[in-house]
């Protein structure tokens, strides 16, 4: 779920997945350009980054996410690209 906080000028997006609730921290990011960098601080010095990227030219959507630990650098988690069909 995505929705937009007009007061702080940032998207929230709020993840369901199968990782459970206890990974259920909101992530808060804002637009720069086609993309938006969504990031997520689950309390435990653990931070994701997800970011999704409009590609105009091809109209379709990548999502990227990274991993990082704390004093570590980011990692690749996954990327995915979304087209229509």
């Amino acid at each position: 779920m995505i929705g937009y906080d007009a007061n702080a000028r940032e998207y929230i997006a709020y993840w369901h997945d199968t990782f459970g609730a206890q990974y259920g921290t909101p992530g808060r990011g804002k637009r720069k350009g086609d993309a938006v960098e969504f990031f997520f601080d689950d309390g435990n010095d653990s931070y994701t980054w997800n970011t999704f990227t409009y590609d105009r030219a091809n109209d379709t959507w990548t999502s990227l996410i990274q991993n990082q630990d704390k004093g570590k650098d980011r990692r690749l988690f996954l990327q995915e690209t979304y087209e229509r069909r």
